[in-house]
């Protein structure tokens, strides 16, 4: 629901909210009588909304906290270790040989058809 407020809308609710005692459902109540037309906020959507404002400051999407996995890049040291690996461990399973390189399965997959062909 969240990424369907645009900002504006965002900043009515997160005003309705501190007027209104900050209360949830005073402030949605309040926003839908304002936006007639606008689909009505889940409650918990607002909550949310609350929190990611009064911790980041912001309105917007707050990308830093969303997950992000680090990138790996197959630089020619990994290759290489994947390559000893390979050789010394042929049967290995690829979801072993992702842990022992301490790579994700989708990388260790790259490695072994892409790199180690």
């Amino acid at each position: 629901m969240m990424n369907r407020l645009s900002i504006e809308e965002r900043v009515r609710l997160i005003k309705f909210y501190y007027k209104r005692e900050e209360n949830v459902t005073l402030a949605v109540r309040s926003f839908i009588q304002e936006n007639k037309n606008a689909p009505k906020p889940h409650n918990s959507t607002v909550k949310n909304l609350i929190e990611k404002f009064e911790r980041t400051g912001k309105a917007t999407d707050d990308i830093d906290s969303m997950k992000r996995t680090e990138n790996i890049v197959r630089t020619p040291e990994l290759v290489e270790r994947a390559l000893e690996l390979q050789e010394g461990q042929p049967d290995i399973s690829l979801r072993s040989f992702a842990r022992e390189l301490d790579v994700s399965y989708g990388t260790a997959h790259r490695l072994r058809h892409q790199d180690l062909c």
